[in-house]
């Protein structure tokens, strides 16, 4: 049994309403035609053209991509190489909406969709239609991801409402406004992916958004539905942590196909039911835009592409410089060096995190000293695996179990060296290529950077 980090984040927490707030529109927006390692859209404007508010901008013409579109009305500004969180640049489109840009109106129900008793089959090219992905850390897209699980007959299709790093709550947030609507998504997944069971999963500092979903449960008189609460403490609220605590397996990849579960974020299911609801594409997701540098710290419907300095103007700016901006959380989150990268369906917190608890000590070499090994809930020695990426011995990395690392930083956190071990693990991965397929895929293997005892 792996020992779970108790991390204290009632104060990251307590700066962060559980209300999700409407700011007005971005005046520009970056939409990248790859998130991470999925194909590629294929642009379908050109530079100059007005587009409105929900309007297809880029075609998933390769299997595996998903469409794009505008989240306002607007002006194609640019088309190229533009910014991107993770790659780096990769093409994308520029939107610039003026003054007022318009919103997304609905435009009901997707009757077509709706329809019949074949949903289950028409919904796959729907989600690719309406550019829907999972909205956690990989962002794989939703059709693909159920097409590869529906082969193995699910029993279970698990929902995960966790926030499980500190200052995000976003999850939280969405349940407690919209609780029916994510139950009504989740019901539209599970029938898509042919599931006998649903299981929602929360944790216990999260008990108020837990017992109202399990309200709208009672109600609805669903006995195929649960909700089930995970500890208050990290990683257990990751994909494969939930899985091992509500199906009693181990953390390792081979739990869901050996279970016959799927699981998907509980932002995607708030999705699924606006796509097939009210026929709105994917353009905007919940975000949590905290840290001790922000005005205001709150929980934003963001429009995707927005830029990161944009989006910290939505909570009233940054009162000082930042020791570090991160995309998601602080164990396994994304450093970023400059203001100018989009949001992404992916991004469930933006982070503008104080210098005085982002302090990185200088390393030292391993001491054996096991607590990273005590630490793993994939059973692996972390530090076996950083030994064998820092002499680029990668198939003894292989061989030592590295494809079961669910990247969680854990290891780092804990580690009295101070090695950046989740960035050798993820060099590793990317140097063993597609054999291994990243949990985070497409992320980069940052430290994490609470100071050593913050919040332990």
């Amino acid at each position: 049994m792996f020992r779970a980090l108790k991390i204290d984040d009632k104060k990251a927490q307590s700066l962060v309403s559980w209300a999700i707030k409407r700011p007005r529109a971005p005046q520009s927006v970056i939409m990248p035609l790859r998130y991470g390692s999925e194909p590629a859209a294929e642009a379908c404007v050109e530079t100059g053209q007005h587009v409105r508010a929900g309007e297809k901008i880029a075609d998933a013409l390769a299997p595996g991509a998903v469409n794009r579109h505008a989240p306002f009305a607007g002006k194609v500004t640019r088309m190229g190489y533009l910014p991107h969180p993770v790659l780096g640049e990769t093409p994308g489109i520029e939107i610039h909406g003026g003054d007022f840009p318009e919103s997304f109106t609905s435009a009901g129900p997707a009757v077509e969709v709706m329809a019949g008793n074949g949903r289950d089959r028409s919904l796959l090219p729907f989600f690719r239609d309406m550019g829907l992905v999972d909205l956690d850390a990989a962002m794989q897209p939703l059709h693909t991801k159920i097409a590869e699980a529906r082969g193995s007959a699910l029993d279970v299709l698990m929902i995960n409402g966790c926030d499980p790093e500190p200052y995000i709550t976003s999850n939280h947030a969405l349940a407690m406004s919209h609780a029916l609507e994510i139950l009504k998504g989740a019901e539209i997944l599970r029938q898509a992916a042919g599931a006998r069971h649903l299981v929602l999963a929360f944790q216990k500092n999260q008990m108020e958004a837990a017992e109202i979903v399990r309200s709208k449960i009672f109600f609805l008189r669903w006995e195929h539905a649960e909700v089930v609460i995970q500890p208050s403490a990290y990683p257990y609220g990751l994909n494969d942590l939930v899985l091992w605590h509500v199906l009693g397996t181990n953390a390792r990849g081979a739990a869901a196909a050996k279970h016959r579960a799927l699981v998907l974020n509980l932002a995607t299911a708030f999705a699924v039911y606006e796509a097939v609801e009210q026929g709105k594409p994917l353009i905007e997701r919940a975000v949590t835009i905290g840290g001790e540098c922000v005005v205001e710290a709150k929980n934003v419907c963001v429009p995707l592409g927005t830029r990161l300095e944009e989006a910290f103007r939505f909570c009233g700016g940054l009162l000082r410089d930042p020791g570090r901006v991160l995309i998601n959380g602080p164990m396994a989150g994304q450093a970023q060096t400059s203001l100018e990268v989009p949001v992404l369906p992916g991004t469930a917190a933006l982070l503008a995190l104080a210098k005085e608890i982002t302090v990185i000590r200088e390393t030292l070499p391993c001491d054996r000293c096991g607590l990273c090994v005590e630490i793993c809930p994939s059973d692996l020695a972390p530090a076996g695996l950083v030994l064998a990426a820092e002499r680029g011995e990668w198939q003894d990395a292989r061989a030592a179990g590295i494809e079961h690392c669910i990247e969680c930083g854990g290891c780092a956190f804990i580690c009295p060296s101070r090695l950046p071990m989740a960035h050798f693990i993820h060099q590793a991965k990317a140097a063993l290529g597609p054999v291994i397929r990243s949990p985070r895929s497409g992320g980069s293997g940052v430290r994490p950077l609470l100071a050593p005892g913050v919040g332990a």
